[in-house]
């Protein structure tokens, strides 16, 4: 603080650093340094805030615009991707299954084509209907080691 007589004066500096780490001192008064850009998105928020309502429009219809210019993924991910991609809504799964690669089960759930088409050929399949069809047996019925129903799959299938 400098004094003059009656009057009492203050000096302000500013300090400045810029991307360097260089600092440099300006007094308080003089213009700041014109600032960078903004990337457009933001620049159309910031617009939003501080504008009037028809400037506020023409923001949001920029902000539109970016999010119409995003890409959908064309993978399915997670557990429903199988149905995602039966549906027509992506192309392919994680795994790389495409809709021709998928069916329709009969509890009506969408699976591998070539998945159900194993479990159809497998011999423990075929065994346990021969067995079910011998034994007389309709709706459920659980195959427990130590039964006979059991027994007889194992028997049907070591005959194949």
């Amino acid at each position: 603080m400098g004094n003059d007589g009656d009057k009492k004066s203050v000096e302000c500096f500013r300090f400045t650093i810029d991307d360097e780490g260089e600092t440099t001192m300006g007094r308080v008064g003089t213009p700041l340094p014109t600032p960078k850009s903004l990337p457009p998105m933001k620049a159309a928020m910031k617009a939003m805030r501080a504008a009037p309502p028809m400037k506020a429009m023409k923001a949001m219809k920029v902000m539109k615009a970016m999010k119409a210019m995003k890409r959908t993924s064309t993978i399915a991910k997670g557990k429903k991707a199988k149905v995602a991609v039966w549906r027509g809504k992506r192309v392919k799964t994680t795994k790389g299954l495409r809709k021709d690669d998928l069916v329709k089960s009969k509890g009506g759930k969408i699976v591998s084509a070539k998945k159900s088409q194993q479990g159809k050929e497998s011999k423990w399949n075929k065994a346990t209907a021969k067995a079910r069809a011998i034994k007389g047996y309709t709706g459920f019925k659980a195959i427990k080691k130590g039964t006979s129903f059991y027994e007889k799959a194992k028997e049907m299938m070591s005959e194949m």
